[in-house]
């Protein structure tokens, strides 16, 4: 989380834009499974120490925390994306904050550059 990015904005940069499907980062990683992603994440870190990108593969700290949650996506209801039935039984979609581990209201990423093209 170094840049800053929300949830919302990484996944917007990360999907159709740069010819990736549109569940782009995080929503690819609520479908597949946090646990799927650190078992092989920490097999490429334990097993390739002289990788040029070994570093790549260290887990930030909150996906420890998310994993001592059980947030692991799709198979346990919540992840980096939350849905909930809203307001008069609608759906809405929360998003993970990143720098405070709470769940808010999804909000829609928006780039200016991305508008012009």
């Amino acid at each position: 989380n170094e840049l800053g990015l929300t949830i919302e904005e990484v996944d917007k940069l990360t999907g159709p834009v740069i010819g990736r499907p549109k569940s782009a980062t995080f929503r690819t990683v609520d479908v597949v499974g946090l646990d799927t992603l650190v078992h092989v994440a920490n097999g490429i870190y334990e097993n390739c120490p002289n990788d040029e990108a070994h570093g790549l593969f260290k887990l930030p700290d909150f996906i420890q925390t998310m994993m001592d949650n059980k947030w692991l996506g799709s198979k346990t209801g919540q992840g980096f994306y939350k849905k909930i039935t809203g307001d008069g039984g609608k759906s809405e979609i929360l998003s993970l904050d990143l720098n405070t581990l709470e769940y808010r209201k999804n909000k829609k990423a928006s780039f200016a550059t991305l508008e012009l093209t």
